[in-house]
């Protein structure tokens, strides 16, 4: 019995914290903001706000805060002006899978029901 214990602690010790250890360190947060349109004729850029969504990504996964009055949120992953991916995370769930071979700089572009769009670059 001691020995099945011992064996149960190296493995833990060897493979399961090391394994854990790696893809805690995949894990980053970025800031979208929110986009204000251009007002008038004049052609000034969109400028940010002050109002934000958190995105926490990784490897084959993103999750946004969603923010209050919300139901749900088009997301859409660019690269080169080219749409990689997209789908839809919901305030009932924020957490959504993507792709496991997105590398490099990704455009996220956030689209909610109720008209706001937020964005922000991810660096996978």
């Amino acid at each position: 019995m001691a020995k099945l214990i011992l064996k149960a602690i190296l493995f833990i010790t060897i493979v399961a914290i090391p394994f854990n250890a790696v893809y805690a360190d995949d894990e980053k947060t970025e800031i979208l903001q929110k986009e204000n349109g251009n007002k008038g004729s004049n052609k000034k850029p969109r400028t940010p706000s002050k109002d934000i969504i958190y995105c926490t990504y990784g490897t084959g996964y993103m999750e946004l805060t969603i923010p209050a009055g919300v139901e749900y949120i088009d997301v859409t992953l660019s690269q080169s002006d080219c749409i990689i991916w997209s789908d839809v995370v919901t305030a009932d769930e924020p957490r959504i899978s993507i792709p496991v071979t997105i590398s490099g700089e990704i455009l996220v572009t956030c689209n909610t029901d109720t008209g706001e769009t937020y964005s922000g670059i991810l660096n996978f």
